[in-house]
């Protein structure tokens, strides 16, 4: 009971964000405190219970720990942005366009405060053809490259990791799919203290959100489904727009399916925006089953196999299914297999899902800089 309990206050204090109900979330009695706090700290929205949770309520100990991660949140996502106020300057000035992107991004326009959006790092959108100009302007100001990937350059900045992505989606199976051009070209500017940055309109914004949390995170990372709840019941969605995007690109059973899901998830009610995409809804929610499943730890062979049937059905073109199917035997996805079927239930909320999420430079940061 204690762990239904937990389960279903950790969604109903998340939802009462999403849909920023003004009564404070009830704790229902004899709740599991300790294996509530299990539960916040992978998802990392402790800095959203901190905020929303009567601190009367609550044990001292649990408060001072999401007190402890909003605090070093807040620090983070300062010093971050006044890096990336500095940063966005000195490629302005040379005339080099780029655009932020994720977490800092959806914390400064869908959460409303940088304070509430753990970050890890600062992700920013450029042209590939800028890639050479831009290592080269940044060098100049004493900032070199620490690492190179297959679509990004990292660099280390005021002992923050800065990721400069020249294609917004690493899986081959997926990069061609997104114009990185169309996202620059929409760019839109912010002004923060500090000086500006730049921003995407609210519809390019879940195309970048929905896209990376299933192609980089499977859906298993709550905070990701957080950001995508919270742009998709924006006003400023253009949902037309959004479902002949996906139509070309050809994206649209994924991007059905991504937002059934967290639909579903939080309750936000979008069944009728949905509509748009022209996909019958009921294979999408049983397979939203299997996400949720994994999401709060009560896996199975039986969600696994569903999670397969959607990673199938999200690739609509005949290779990039041909590609899925082999991506099947790859090391990640029999361990997600064996964690399926050994693990023994209930309620194994995942820590992997904090674990893709935090990078190990930002580990590195957080033990040199505790809250």
């Amino acid at each position: 009971m204690s762990q239904d309990q937990a389960e279903e206050f950790l969604l109903h204090v998340i939802r009462s964000f999403i849909l920023s109900r003004e009564a404070r979330p009830v704790p229902p009695p004899n709740l599991d405190w300790s294996r509530l706090a299990g539960c916040v700290a992978p998802c990392r929205v402790a800095p959203i219970f901190c905020s929303l949770v009567d601190k009367d309520a609550a044990p001292p100990h649990i408060v001072q720990e999401w007190e402890s991660e909003w605090a070093y949140t807040l620090a983070r996502n300062t010093r971050s942005l006044s890096t990336l106020v500095r940063i966005s300057r000195i490629l302005e000035e040379a005339r080099l366009e780029v655009v932020i992107l994720r977490g800092l991004s959806v914390a400064l326009t869908a959460y409303g405060d940088i304070s509430l959006r753990p970050t890890s790092d600062v992700d920013i959108l450029a042209r590939p053809a800028d890639r050479e100009a831009i290592i080269r302007v940044l060098a100049s100001h004493g900032m070199r490259p620490e690492r190179h990937r297959r679509c990004q350059t990292l660099f280390e900045v005021d002992e923050l990791l800065l990721e400069f992505h020249w294609s917004l989606l690493t899986p081959r199976r997926f990069q061609k799919t997104i114009d990185s051009e169309q996202l620059i070209s929409s760019r839109l500017p912010l002004d923060v203290a500090g000086g500006r940055i730049y921003r995407l309109p609210a519809t390019m914004d879940l195309i970048v959100l929905v896209t990376h949390a299933f192609a980089h995170h499977r859906l298993s990372v709550m905070i990701n489904l957080i950001d995508i709840a919270l742009v998709s019941t924006r006003p400023d969605v253009d949902w037309e727009y959004l479902a002949k995007w996906s139509q070309a690109a050809p994206l649209t059973r994924m991007f059905f399916l991504t937002l059934t899901f967290v639909d579903r998830l939080f309750n936000l009610g979008l069944g009728q925006r949905l509509e748009v995409f022209g996909c019958p809804p009921k294979p999408a929610e049983r397979i939203a089953e299997g996400y949720r499943a994994r999401l709060l730890g009560n896996d199975s062979l039986v969600h696994f196999l569903l999670r397969k049937r959607g990673v199938l059905m999200a690739a609509e073109h005949p290779c990039a299914k041909l590609k899925q199917v082999i991506r099947f035997f790859a090391k990640d996805e029999l361990d997600e297999l064996c964690a399926a079927i050994c693990t023994p239930p209930p309620m194994r909320l995942k820590h992997s899902a904090a674990k893709d999420a935090i990078t190990e430079n930002d580990k590195h940061l957080h033990a040199q800089n505790p809250p």
